[in-house]
């Protein structure tokens, strides 16, 4: 997610074709209004729904059902 990770890495080589970047957060610990903007603790159809609708999800969430 940093450039400068990706520095060593890349350095290295002749060619890059990909790069694959993953972030897990535990939003457990993170505050209510968040943690209801996520859809924790909804259904998976019920998020869905919500996010369809704009009314849920996050910028950090990848848009996998619009």
């Amino acid at each position: 997610m940093d450039l400068l990770p990706l520095w060593p890495w890349t350095g290295v080589s002749r060619e890059v074709r990909a790069v694959h970047v993953q972030r897990v957060v535990n939003a457990s610990t993170r505050r209510a209004p968040l943690q209801r903007k996520i859809g924790s603790g909804l259904e998976p159809e019920e998020f869905r729904r919500l996010f369809k609708a704009g009314k849920a999800g996050h910028a950090g969430l990848k848009d996998l059902w619009r």
